[in-house]
């Protein structure tokens, strides 16, 4: 395309070689010998962010072999601001970096790329610090934007890099501990990472962060606890199971009525007996309608009838076993 307002597009050869991914096209010399002496594009997008965007990994790879100090200096350029909404970045909204591309399009195999290159760029005395890593914002814009799938993959090679800029290790090895910097970045419109995660990922991507460090100071309200009892979805029993073996410390405090509302309605037998033995008071709890656990147990399985077996089976067992640890009979 000759459009020179079109965001993806330019008519400068290096970003259709990017976006088509010709990475051949950067072997032959006079090529290189014709880029060398060429301003790179920078307007609205970089080569960078081409490659990032359209996962032209071997053109990237091309690219910081050949140029390493230009392709250094535009690292963490931002685009120039268009309608876009950067989930990322909390400084520059509506800006991107090539990073904010690569993780928006899943592409661990880039993110990793291009970490690795800044890393051997910027090495010294074993210690280096990571421009592209500094300017990402709240990890609460991959935990909405990302596919579960790909965050598990994501956050890990993230924090790998992050801790490997004080010589650190993620997963943290024993005795050792590490807290990741972005684990606990927030963003102004959302709360911290451990929070945002609680109310919506699965129990596998909080548990990458709380091994990052990640908490729910007290003072937060609501907590990511509180955040995980009031969901009613099929991850929420094995978040919250997860969160309560932390500690208050860790994942915060909650209130009377999401405790009676979730041991009443979503924990399993097997749940109830784990957080009653750890807390038997919760069966005594009373919600601010004056309901026990037990009595939200028994109301829930006569609304649900017989419309769905499988939960009033799992009810029924629920309230046998209350009813026994009520009585005292463990």
């Amino acid at each position: 395309s000759n459009d020179s307002s079109s965001p993806d597009f330019s008519p400068h050869p290096l970003l259709a070689v990017c976006v088509w991914n010709l990475a051949e096209c950067l072997k032959q010399r006079r090529d290189l010998e014709f880029l060398n002496h060429n301003e790179w594009p920078s307007k609205p997008r970089t080569p960078l962010h081409a490659c990032c965007k359209f996962d032209s990994t071997q053109t990237f790879s091309e690219l910081s072999q050949h140029y390493p100090e230009k392709v250094m200096a535009l690292i963490d350029q931002r685009t120039s601001p268009d309608k876009m909404v950067n989930l990322y970045s909390d400084d520059s909204p509506g800006r991107q970096t090539p990073l904010d591309f690569a993780i928006e399009r899943a592409n661990v195999e880039m993110v990793e790329r291009l970490l690795t290159f800044e890393r051997t760029q910027s090495t010294q005395q074993g210690r280096w610090s990571s421009r592209q890593l500094s300017s990402l914002g709240s990890l609460c814009g991959i935990i909405i934007t990302v596919n579960p799938a790909n965050t598990l993959l994501m956050l890990p090679v993230l924090f790998a890099f992050e801790a490997s800029q004080t010589g650190d290790h993620f997963p943290p090895r024993p005795p050792k501990s590490w807290t990741s910097t972005l684990a606990q970045k927030p963003h102004p419109d959302w709360p911290l990472p451990l929070i945002h995660a609680a109310k919506y990922a699965a129990a596998p991507i909080v548990s990458l962060l709380l091994q990052a460090g990640a908490t729910s100071p007290p003072n937060e309200t609501p907590s990511a606890l509180s955040y995980a009892l009031r969901r009613f979805d099929r991850p929420c029993a094995a978040v919250v199971e997860l969160l309560f073996a932390q500690g208050a410390a860790v994942c915060g405090e909650a209130s009377n009525d999401e405790w009676v509302a979730f041991l009443g309605r979503q924990a399993s037998q097997r749940q109830v007996l784990h957080l009653l033995r750890k807390r038997p008071e919760l069966v005594r709890l009373r919600s601010s309608k004056g309901e026990t656990a037990l009595m939200v147990t028994r109301r829930s399985q006569i609304r649900l009838g017989e419309d769905d077996e499988v939960h009033v089976k799992t009810r029924r067992e629920v309230l046998e076993m209350m009813e026994r640890i009520e009585r005292g009979g463990g």
